[in-house]
């Protein structure tokens, strides 16, 4: 395990980020148009 944390450059680390903050904005995005309201009258 101690070398799975060693192996962590800071170019692994700031790909994580950048996967979490990608990951986070698209179930953002799914959960802003699930609760968008359907057009009236349609």
């Amino acid at each position: 395990m101690k070398d799975l944390i060693a192996d962590r450059t800071p170019l692994v680390i700031a790909a994580e980020i950048n996967t979490i903050r990608y990951q986070t904005g698209k179930i953002l995005l799914a959960g802003a148009v699930e609760d968008w309201p359907a057009p009236e009258g349609g």
